[in-house]
């Protein structure tokens, strides 16, 4: 009897190994949208109230948006102005949204706030965007220089809404001009890991004992 145990104890631990080493383990990597540039003018003569932002396109993987931003000119004093800062799907769909205060969490020239997980499909297009008042003393960069995003998406062009609209889609599209970087996003990659083929043969063999554990315990004994 102690060596059926024995064997039973074995076998069950073959199977639990298998079947964790078969589920797709996700590797998780903060990044920016973008991460830092170059040069580039500081755009400050607004004289309409609307939505600037810029276009970019994911990669292979799904990217899941964690915090919204916007651009400190001055990060060693707090912005001017609360600014609403979104994410819309190329043909104008917002995804999500939220306001950054004044004082928000500042992280490389970007001041944050945290948002309810925004999920961006892989290879697809969206829209990063966010309010700019006129006279409202923020500014932000148009025409940069050298421009560094984060793993997994690509600048495509300088985004904007039409004059008056307010905060909206900035669907007015201009390709490689340097963009209209107020607005950012955090988010993080998530890369599932694919088991080898000889991962499925011991799932198998863990599962068939698995299998064999159960019938003998459902069998009566004499």
């Amino acid at each position: 009897m102690q060596s059926l145990r024995l064997s039973r104890t074995v076998r069950l631990l073959i199977a639990a190994t298998a079947i964790n080493a078969a589920i797709a383990v996700p590797s998780h990597a903060q990044s920016t949208g973008v991460v830092s540039f170059t040069n580039g003018s500081i755009f400050s003569a607004f004289d309409t109230d609307e939505t600037v932002g810029w276009q970019f396109r994911t990669g292979a993987s799904a990217l899941t948006v964690t915090a919204l931003g916007w651009w400190d000119e001055t990060p060693t004093t707090p912005l001017a102005a609360t600014h609403q800062v979104g994410i819309w799907t190329a043909t104008g769909s917002l995804l999500g949204s939220t306001t950054v205060l004044t004082t928000s969490t500042l992280l490389n020239g970007f001041r944050y706030v945290n948002v309810t997980p925004i999920l961006l499909a892989a290879n697809s297009t969206f829209l990063v965007g966010g309010r700019d008042l006129v006279g409202d003393g923020d500014n932000y960069v148009t025409s940069v220089g050298s421009l560094v995003t984060g793993a997994g998406v690509t600048f495509t062009g300088a985004a904007r809404s039409d004059n008056g609209t307010g905060f909206t889609a900035p669907t007015i599209i201009t390709a490689n001009t340097g963009g209209r970087f107020g607005a950012n996003f955090q988010y993080v990659t998530t890369t599932t890991v694919i088991p080898e083929p000889s991962t499925y043969a011991l799932v198998a063999t863990g599962l068939v004992a698995l299998g064999g554990v159960a019938r003998r315990r459902r069998t009566p004994r004499a």
